[in-house]
């Protein structure tokens, strides 16, 4: 089985109850690949070195929230690293 060159993953969280779900799949996501995890706060903007990102959002509609305008959508246009962005509904918070 070929290693995984994702070395460092980052989830970005914030203070609503989705963070939670967001944490534990990206750090089931993170640990299969064997890879170093890190969380960040998404209120707090270090430099932070990483090979991918995980991250939620926070609408129903979420596709069309990062196509729109979003936290989400201005990681998606800076980052040249893999990001995964995980649907988290209002409903289930």
């Amino acid at each position: 089985m070929k290693k995984s060159k994702i070395k460092k993953v980052l989830i970005t969280l914030d203070y609503n109850q989705s963070a939670q779900k967001v944490a534990e799949v990206g750090y089931e996501i993170a640990h299969s690949m064997g890879a170093e995890i890190s969380l960040l706060h998404v209120l707090v903007d270090p430099i932070y070195y990483a090979n991918m990102i995980i991250m939620g959002s926070h609408s129903q509609k979420w596709l069309e929230k990062i196509v729109m305008g979003s936290v989400s959508e201005n990681v998606l246009k800076c980052s040249n690293l893999p990001i995964l962005i995980i649907p988290t509904s209002k409903k289930s918070n």
